[in-house]
């Protein structure tokens, strides 16, 4: 509504006070005073933002392209694998790869869930759960995860209890609704995300 909470390093600092001041004129501004190594870890959040890419909520965006070229790629589970095995680009890219794949096998579910050294990946096929990717980097699970949790707009310092979101991959030609659940396991958080109507996509 009309309050807003903003994080400063310094509020008296003449700058961050003139901020401070013209935002009171339209809201309710609580300060909080947080650490520069706070400020940085916020900020860190927006290597997830690309310009030149559709927006899909208002958290991140994403590559469309990259999932009609994964999506024309793939006619296999092992197609999807092998991809996967070969896939150097960016964590931020990763997801996007993740998407086409899953449109192009119909996946009604995509599972991730963290073990003690790697992230698994899981397709549910025609009701059955198939390995898709066993061997994930924790690192890029993790970030995975995190920009799964933006894209849902879901709390990113939550981690020790349930949420659950949405979101919608805006394509060209079809509209994808993403339900998200991401549930707390022994190793880290799990995600799943439920495709809503896959063969809307053919």
């Amino acid at each position: 509504g009309k309050e807003l909470v903003l994080a400063a390093l310094n509020p008296k600092e003449p700058q961050a006070k003139v901020i401070v001041d013209e935002l009171g004129k339209r809201f309710q501004v609580r300060v909080f005073v947080v650490s520069a190594t706070g400020l940085q870890h916020a900020w860190s959040h927006y290597q997830y933002i690309s310009p030149k890419s559709k927006q899909i909520t208002g958290s991140v965006e994403i590559q469309e392209k990259r999932i009609q070229e994964t999506h024309a790629a793939i006619s296999s589970l092992q197609d999807f694998t092998s991809a996967m095995q070969t896939f150097s680009g960016k964590t931020t890219e990763l997801l996007e790869v993740i998407f086409g794949g899953a449109l192009a096998l119909r996946v009604s579910d995509i599972h991730l869930e963290p073990t003690e050294a790697k992230g698994i990946l899981r397709f549910r096929i025609d009701g059955l759960l198939h390995p898709a990717y066993e061997s994930m980097d924790l690192q890029v699970y993790h970030s995975l995860v995190t920009r799964i949790k933006l894209l849902s707009n879901l709390k990113l310092n939550t981690s020790k209890e349930p949420q659950d979101g949405r979101f919608t991959i805006d394509l060209q030609w079809q509209d994808i609704e993403i339900r998200t659940s991401v549930i707390p396991s022994e190793y880290g958080e799990a995600v799943v995300l439920r495709v809503l109507d896959p063969s809307a996509f053919h």
